[in-house]
């Protein structure tokens, strides 16, 4: 369960790694809040294979902290709740970094990208393993649900 709920972590920040190379794009709004996933894109493709990830949320405090909910299928297709995990993040910048105590699997920390963030959108992208030697590009879109 802890291996599929890191991956549905995955999903919820989109960031197994960053590209630091990349620009800011448009940063006008605050972090702060509750945000539902809206929209996951693949290499390039939008992604409907996990319907139970656009459940997924996240909602970021001031102090640093933020909370996710993250959603998997039962046995009979429906989404349900898996997980709500604390968790910490730091902002640098335009780099989003998420960390959390993943039990016996150590220490999780991923980062993403942001490439746009409003009062009522936030995008992140990141690169993700199709093969150990290829990665393609990963971004997730959320809308805020609250402030």
């Amino acid at each position: 369960m802890k291996k599929l709920t890191s991956f549905a972590t995955l999903l919820l920040l989109a960031a197994c790694g960053s590209d630091d190379s990349q620009p800011v794009n448009n940063i006008t709004g605050n972090l702060i809040g509750k945000w539902h996933v809206s929209q996951v894109t693949y290499n390039g493709a939008v992604s409907t294979w996990m319907p139970c990830s656009y459940n997924n949320s996240f909602d970021f405090s001031e102090d640093g902290k933020c909370v996710t909910e993250e959603f998997l299928a039962n046995e009979y297709g429906n989404c349900e709740l898996a997980e709500t995990i604390n968790k910490t993040y730091t902002l640098d910048g335009n780099d989003l970094t998420i960390t959390h105590d993943n039990g016996e699997y150590g220490i999780e920390t991923n980062t993403g990208v942001i490439q746009e963030l409003t009062s009522d959108k936030l995008v992140l992208s990141t690169y993700m393993y199709n093969h150990p030697d290829e990665l393609l590009p990963y971004v997730v879109t959320y809308t805020k649900v609250n402030n």
